[in-house]
C-alpha cells in the first residue's frame, strides 16, 4: 500500500532541492534592472525595509500603496528574522512559493478525488510552473486555491468551519494579489450562480436560493471585510478613480478583440504545439466529457462549472466595453483557468486507467504510475531546463559592467541619501532606483506607477524640470515634489519619453523642445493602443545651474551616470 503523503512529502523535497540548484549561481535578480517585475517587488520589500509605512506608495511620496502589501511584508519580515540580504531572499523566495502552492493543490485534490489522485494533481501542477517568481501572485494563487478548495469542501458536506477558512483565504488573497482575488471571486461568483441555477432546474425548489445564502455568506463576508483593509482607503482618497490606465497601456487591448479570442485561448489550452502538452489536453477533454456525463455529482459539476466560469469571466469584455468602455484585464483572468484546468485532467486521466482497468484487468495504479514516470516528469524535466536556458536567469547569473555600474549607484544612494528623499530622473532609471534602493520619485515607468495617480502630469512635471529654460518654474517644481537628486544618464540621450499631448502648451510655454506623434506607451507592447504624445530626450538643461555634482559613476572606463543635488 502506497504513503501518498511521504510521496509527497519526497516530491518537495526534490523540487525544492532542484530549485536551490537553479538559485544558487544567482549573482543578482534574474530579470531586467530597468522594468522588471521582479525588481519593482525588490523595490517594494526595500521600502518596508527602509522603515516606511506598507501603506505608502513605494514609488511616489504621499500617495497610497497601489498592490496588496503582504507578499512584500512577508518578504521584508524574511529578510529582518533571518539577517539576509534581501536579494537572496528574492531570490530563493521561489522555494516556499512553490510549496505553499503544492500544499494548496495537494489538499484541492483531496476534496476532489482521493490521495493518489491529489498526488498527481501536484505533479500536473509542477509541469505548469516548476519555479514561481513573482512571488506576491504565487502566494496568492495559493490562497485562491485553498479558498475554493474549503468552499468545495463545502459544497459537499456543509461545515461553518470551511466557510470560514475559505472566507479567510479569499480575504488573504485579497490582500495580497489584485487579479488572483479577482480570478477568485469571478470563480466563486459565477461558480455559484451556475450550482444554483442547476440545482434550482434539477430540484425545482427556490428554497436552494436560501441554502446557497447561508453557504455563501460567510465566505463574502470575510473576503470583502479582509480585502477593504486595502481597497478602502484607496476609496476614499481617490475615489477608485484611475487616471493611469496602467494595464491597458501594458497588456492586451480588449478593443481590438472580439469573443473569438478568448475561443482561442480556450483552443490553444486544449491543444498546444507541444505533443506532451497535447495529452494533458486530451485527458481535459475527457475530463470535461466525464464531468458532464456525470454532472450529478458534486465533484465533476462543480469542477465543469468552474470551468465555464472562467471562460465567462474573461469574456466580460465583449459586454463591458460596448456598455462602460472599460474591463478587467482578460490575461489576468483566463490566468485562473490553469486550476480548473488541472482538475479536468485528473478527472480525464481517473477516467482513462479505471476504464484500462476494467479492460485489461491490470491494477489502475500501474497506469497512473505509467502516466506520471511518461508525462509528468518529462515535463517537469523540461520545465526546469526551459527555466535554466531562460535568457534573464542566464542574465542573472552573470554581472556585467553595466549592472555592476548600477548597482554601485545602488549602494551609493543607500549609503548617501535619506529614505524620504525624492529623485528626478528618467523613467527608466528611476524604476532601477527604487527597485535597488526604495527611494522616492518624481516619475517612474508609467505601466509599473499606481493606475491612481496622474502620471501624466508627473511627466510633464519632470519635462519642465529636465528640459526647461525657465529656471523659476523648475525651482518651483523641484520644491513642489521636494526633489533632492539628479540622476542622469545614457536614457537621457538614447530613450525618449513621452506624456499626453494635451501638455504641450504647457511645455512650450517654459522652453521644452519636443515632437509631437502617437505612440505606444509600453514600448515592449505590440497590442496595445496608440496615443497622441509629446516626446523629449536629451541631457538636462537649466537645472544643471541649479544642482551641484555630487558623485560619478563608471562602467569599466566608460562614464555611465551622474548624480546632481539641488539645495532648497
Amino acid at each position: 500500500m502506497i504513503n501518498e503523503n511521504k510521496i509527497f512529502l519526497i516530491f518537495i523535497f526534490v523540487i525544492a532541492y532542484l530549485q536551490w540548484g537553479l538559485f544558487a549561481d544567482f549573482q543578482h535578480i534574474p530579470g531586467p534592472v530597468f522594468g522588471g517585475d521582479l525588481y519593482r517587488e525588490r523595490g517594494f520589500v526595500q521600502h518596508i525595509l527602509n522603515g516606511e509605512p506598507y501603506w505608502q506608495d513605494p514609488y511616489f511620496a504621499g500617495e497610497l500603496e497601489f498592490y496588496p502589501p503582504i507578499g512584500y511584508v512577508l518578504a521584508a519580515k524574511t529578510v529582518q528574522m533571518t539577517g539576509w540580504d534581501v536579494e537572496t531572499v528574492l531570490n530563493y523566495f521561489p522555494i516556499p512559493v512553490f510549496i505553499l502552492t503544492a500544499l494548496s493543490y495537494y489538499y484541492l485534490g483531496q476534496v476532489f478525488f482521493n490521495k493518489t489522485f491529489a498526488l498527481l494533481l501536484v505533479g500536473v501542477v509542477a509541469t505548469f510552473q516548476l519555479v514561481i517568481p513573482k512571488h506576491t501572485l504565487g502566494i496568492a494563487m495559493a490562497f485562491s486555491v485553498l479558498s475554493l478548495a474549503f468552499y468545495a469542501a463545502n459544497l459537499k458536506v456543509f461545515s461553518r468551519k470551511k466557510q470560514i477558512l475559505s472566507g479567510l483565504f479569499l480575504g488573504l488573497t485579497g490582500l495580497t494579489h489584485y487579479s488572483a482575488f479577482l480570478i477568485t471571486a469571478m470563480i466563486l461568483s459565477i461558480g455559484a450562480l451556475l450550482e444554483i441555477a442547476y440545482r434550482i432546474k434539477t430540484e425545482k425548489k427556490i428554497s436552494v436560493l436560501s441554502e446557497f445564502a447561508n453557504k455563501l455568506v460567510i465566505i463574502v463576508i470575510m473576503g470583502l471585510a479582509m480585502a477593504s483593509f486595502f481597497i478602502y482607503p484607496l476609496y476614499v482618497k481617490y475615489g477608485l478613480a484611475t487616471p493611469n490606465q496602467t494595464q491597458i497601456y501594458s497588456l492586451f487591448n480588449p478593443y481590438a478583440h472580439g469573443i473569438e479570442w478568448v475561443i482561442g485561448q480556450f483552443w490553444n489550452t486544449l491543444f498546444p504545439d507541444n505533443i506532451l502538452r497535447w495529452l494533458f489536453g486530451a485527458m481535459a477533454v475527457l475530463g470535461i466529457w466525464a464531468c458532464t456525463v456525470q454532472r450529478k455529482k458534486q465533484e465533476q459539476r462543480t469542477a465543469l462549472f468552474w470551468m465555464i466560469a472562467v471562460i465567462i469571466g474573461t469574456s466580460h469584455y465583449v459586454i463591458t466595453i460596448p456598455l462602460f468602455r472599460t474591463s478587467v484585464v482578460p490575461p489576468h483572468l483566463w490566468a485562473g483557468m490553469n486550476i480548473p484546468f488541472s482538475l479536468m485532467i485528473i478527472f480525464g486521466l481517473r477516467t482513462l486507467t479505471k476504464t484500462l482497468e476494467l479492460k485489461t484487468g491490470k491494477p489502475q495504479l500501474t497506469y497512473l504510475a505509467g502516466f506520471a514516470v511518461l508525462i509528468i516528469l518529462p515535463l517537469i524535466y523540461q520545465q526546469y531546463t526551459n527555466y535554466n536556458a531562460d535568457r534573464w536567469v542566464q542574465y542573472g547569473k552573470t554581472m556585467d559592467p553595466s549592472t555592476q555600474a548600477f548597482y554601485d549607484v545602488g549602494k551609493w544612494i543607500m549609503q548617501n541619501t535619506g529614505t524620504n528623499e525624492v529623485f528626478l530622473a528618467h523613467d527608466e532609471s528611476s524604476f532601477a532606483i527604487n527597485a535597488l534602493t526604495g527611494r522616492k520619485l518624481v516619475m517612474v515607468r508609467r505601466t509599473h506607477a499606481s493606475p491612481y495617480v496622474d502620471v501624466d502630469k508627473r511627466y510633464a512635471d519632470s519635462f519642465v524640470m529636465l528640459y526647461g529654460t525657465n529656471k523659476t518654474k523648475i525651482s518651483e517644481l523641484m520644491k513642489e515634489y521636494n526633489v533632492k537628486y539628479l540622476y542622469a544618464d545614457r536614457f537621457m540621450m538614447d530613450t525618449p519619453m513621452a506624456t499626453a499631448a494635451k501638455y504641450a502648451d504647457y511645455l512650450r510655454q517654459h522652453g521644452v523642445n519636443f515632437t509631437v506623434g502617437k505612440s505606444r506607451y509600453d514600448p515592449a507592447s505590440t497590442d496595445t493602443p496608440l496615443y497622441d504624445v509629446v516626446a523629449v530626450q536629451g541631457m538636462p538643461q537649466a537645472i544643471l545651474n541649479l544642482s551641484t555634482e555630487v558623485q560619478q559613476f563608471a562602467a569599466g572606463q566608460q562614464m555611465y551616470a551622474m548624480i546632481y543635488k539641488f539645495e532648497q
